[in-house]
């Protein structure tokens, strides 16, 4: 047979646990809610507006800086084409003057 004593150590070990879990319980809701808070004010509408605003941005700087990329390809590759025309052209002894 249980003894009072023993059943009564036993009684307060399950509250001290139950306590123990719903502080554990607690915390854990709270940051929870906070971390969805937090995401919920991540993903708002204006921030999401934010986000499409600078990918556009990001867009056009880049497409303006390959733009130019090519443009000085271009221009290397026509500079290149009249050079070796010319050293032609005076290699084979005509007057390009």
């Amino acid at each position: 047979m249980i003894k009072k004593k023993d059943l009564t150590e036993i009684l307060y070990n399950a509250l001290d646990s139950e306590e123990e879990a719903n502080t554990h319980f607690y915390a854990y809701t709270i940051k929870s809610l906070n971390m969805y808070k937090r995401v919920r004010e991540m993903y708002s509408r204006e921030n999401l507006a934010d986000i499409f605003e600078k990918v556009l941005q990001f867009e056009e700087d880049v497409k303006g800086l390959y733009d130019d990329c090519i443009d000085k390809l271009v221009d290397e590759d026509i500079i290149k084409v009249f050079s070796e025309f010319i050293k032609a052209s005076m290699a084979a002894g005509n007057d390009i003057s």
